[in-house]
């Protein structure tokens, strides 16, 4: 029995104030959560209301994403002051390439610097197999040596004003803006609940402040650590004043809730009187509905859908790549990794360096950023689907949230991870092959094993259906990557025993936990 079933909606409706800084049309890994929820809370029968910030200039956005959001959903758009559009403009377009993380200020995994449009989203998408486009797959030097330096400079600078003027995170800024808006909208409306999912974590001093005031029920959200993230500031003033912040939300907040395992152990050793529920993040069945499209017969391909950046790069795999290449293992011209996201950001040549230091610039194709229909048919289209991992010890603590689209996609996946959650769960349910991201050797041995397999045919041999129906369920797709013995063959049995593992990573089923929660706390509330 599910906890919806357990809960069933009480005479008056509930109503759930949602605070959340990312949210649609606004695009990128920090989305989704809060997006499903919106989605799935609606046909429960829950009212919801989201409080989130006016699209800033500079920001990706996918209009399409906003399908999910009832038409009848307030909205309550809160814009940043204007000084500070100019100053995150600049700053973006001259100092994100190195991602904002290594100076602790918490940058928003949405937080990118160009539109799709601007960055060219549907270029080599139009191209045929095994043509080459000039803009895409050879790749130039970039801004003047000079441009760049002055760039870094104004970069670094930038940097050092932010690590120390804006705590938590750059959207500390919008929260008063957002207190207000709050206000007006408690008033207006009967809300029971207030739900903030950070990042950024300035969600959270929204939410605070509002219960504060109301002293209405609060669950707080945390899709990452905040004083444990691995990419946590070093200034030891702003690390203590953000531990006394992040003690203020877990003792003043009704209920936690966040994403892994690993991260609510940690949660319970600093605050050990409180509870917290791990709901993991997912995938959405209804975006896998009516997905068509078919790897080619050649070249090999490989896709990733993300942003990388310095402490999560993939030249470690060109590393490996090249050694297969040079081994005669595979040709150049018959392999290809296709990555819809940023491969370097503006300012910044790393990766491409080492793409054009090891003979390899015709084998990446950079798409920029997709529409999120698109980015998942370009993964439906390829063989092997890439988790690039960051390189810190600490990042097998992390899940990241395309591991769950790939699931969902049903191909192979090469996991470049540190050993944690995210490799378990590759092992648990035989999705593909993992690998230490910083270990050339073990890399190079994950590729051999996929290449050897992707020569002999045998590659997508497991990738089956467990019903001849024409629209398959995101979980009867997933079926297919389960490897059963010849006896089993794909039964319905077997695959339903797979789809009943696998329903806590569906976003419809994770709607369904945290509304058995906010009844649960709501009803707390009023005993």
């Amino acid at each position: 029995m599910s906890p919806f079933d357990q809960h069933q909606p009480a005479a008056k409706p509930l109503t759930v104030l949602i605070v959340a800084y990312l949210f649609p049309p606004l695009a990128g890994g920090g989305i989704p959560r809060v997006q499903k929820l919106v989605k799935y809370l609606n046909r429960m029968g829950v009212h919801t209301i989201v409080l989130t910030v006016e699209p800033p200039p500079g920001m990706v956005e996918d209009p399409t994403l906003l399908n999910d959001i009832p038409a009848h959903t307030p909205i309550s758009r809160v814009p940043l002051p204007r000084w500070m559009n100019a100053f995150l403009g600049l700053w973006r377009r001259r100092s994100e390439s190195e991602s904002g993380k290594q100076d602790g200020t918490h940058s928003v995994d949405a937080k990118l610097h160009e539109t799709a449009q601007e960055h060219g989203q549907a270029r080599s998408l139009n191209m045929k197999q095994g043509q080459t486009d000039q803009r895409n797959t050879v790749f130039r030097k970039g801004p003047q040596k000079l441009k760049q330096s002055v760039q870094k400079i104004v970069g670094h600078a930038l940097n050092w004003l932010r690590a120390r003027i804006f705590v938590p995170d750059d959207e500390v800024v919008w929260v008063r803006g957002a207190v207000r808006a709050g206000m007006r909208v408690i008033e207006r409306y009967p809300v029971d609940l207030i739900f903030s999912s950070s990042g950024p974590l300035s969600n959270h001093l929204v939410a605070r402040s509002l219960k504060r005031k109301t002293h209405l029920p609060w669950v707080a959200d945390f899709r990452d650590p905040w004083t444990e993230n691995m990419h946590r500031t070093s200034i030891r003033w702003r690390l203590a004043l953000e531990k006394r912040m992040e003690k203020s939300v877990f003792e003043e907040a009704d209920a936690i809730t966040t994403v892994t395992e690993s991260f609510a152990q940690d949660f319970k050793r600093l605050y050990p009187a409180r509870d917290v529920h791990v709901i993991y993040n997912g995938f959405d069945p209804e975006d896998f509905m009516e997905l068509e499209g078919s790897p080619p017969n050649a070249p090999l391909t490989f896709a990733y859908t993300g942003i990388l950046y310095g402490k999560r790069h993939p030249r470690y795999f060109f590393q490996a790549l090249k050694r297969l290449i040079d081994d005669g293992m595979i040709r150049p011209d018959d392999v290809r990794l296709e990555v819809a996201g940023v491969l370097d950001y503006p300012g910044r040549s790393e990766n491409r360096d080492a793409l054009i230091a090891l003979g390899l610039e015709t084998v990446v194709r950079d798409h920029g950023f997709l529409p999120h229909r698109e980015a998942l048919a370009l993964l439906k289209t390829s063989h092997v689907l890439v988790v690039f991992g960051d390189q810190e010890a600490t990042a097998g603590r992390y899940i990241p949230g395309k591991l769950f689209e790939y699931m969902a996609i049903g191909r192979p996946i090469l996991g470049l991870l540190k050993p944690g959650e995210a490799s378990r769960i590759i092992e648990q349910f035989a999705l593909g092959v993992h690998a230490d991201p910083s270990d050339v050797d073990e890399i190079e041995e994950a590729l051999r094993h996929i290449v050897t397999l992707y020569r002999s045919g045998a590659l997508l041999k497991d990738i089956a259906h467990c019903s001849s129906k024409d629209r398959l369920s995101a979980n009867e797709r997933l079926c297919a990557n389960e490897r059963l013995s010849a006896d089993e063959r794909f039964t319905s049995e077997a695959c339903l025993a797979l789809e009943d593992r696998l329903r806590r990573f569906r976003r419809d089923v994770q709607a369904e936990a945290f509304y058995a929660l906010f009844q649960s706390v709501v009803g707390a509330k009023q005993r």
